[in-house]
């Protein structure tokens, strides 16, 4: 996983892109949400945001706040 400070991008078996690129495509039933390897997505965005809070505390705490259904 590179760092980028401009979004977050998931790269699994079944998507790679931005995190609210694979919610939308949940949403509308194109990727199963059963096929997303959770524990995977959430160590990797640990890890990034832990690499985040060493560059800029306040453009990590953006990744923190998702949209409500």
């Amino acid at each position: 996983m590179s760092l980028s400070t401009e979004s977050y991008n998931i790269k699994i078996d079944h998507f790679e892109g931005p995190f609210d690129l694979l919610l939308f495509f949940i949403e509308r039933d194109e990727v199963d949400i059963q096929n997303i390897p959770i524990f995977k997505i959430t160590n990797d965005f640990l890890e990034y945001i832990k690499k985040l809070e060493t560059l800029n505390i306040e453009l990590a705490s953006e990744f923190i706040l998702l949209p409500q259904r």
